[in-house]
């Protein structure tokens, strides 16, 4: 009876090893694939954050190029202000300028010479 018992107790704990076995198996199955998640994951991190590296510079370039493209218009701007207004006749401006009377100055210039052109090529003269 105590051999019966024995042989019990062994198969007992035999079936409960193999649970035990099937549990560290599966357990460690989840570890391997904690393991390949946390890689993929790692990769991942590492692509969006050279995405917003290579962000990061195309938005340098392009706060540098919209400065010089400001600079330039400026620059611009003011050459066409100085031309407007040192044509004879023209009066200096008062204050700072807008656009658009910058542009209306421009445009009545450009007209009285468009109809001095062509009173002179009505009078036959180049």
């Amino acid at each position: 009876q105590v051999v019966a018992e024995q042989e019990s107790q062994l198969a007992e704990q035999g079936k409960l090893i193999s649970e035990l076995q099937g549990i560290i198996n599966q357990l460690r199955a989840e570890v391997v694939n904690t393991r390949l998640h946390l890689l993929e994951q790692k990769q991942v991190q590492k692509e969006i954050q050279s995405q917003a590296d290579a962000l990061q510079h195309k938005a340098l370039q392009t706060r540098v190029a919209l400065e010089q493209i400001t600079c330039k218009f400026e620059r611009y701007r003011n050459k066409i202000i100085q031309a407007t207004f040192s044509v004879e006749g023209s009066q200096d401006p008062m204050g700072e300028l807008t656009d658009n009377e910058v542009l209306d100055a421009m445009q009545k210039i450009i007209n009285e010479r468009a109809e001095f052109q062509h009173l002179l090529r009505s009078k036959g003269s180049k």
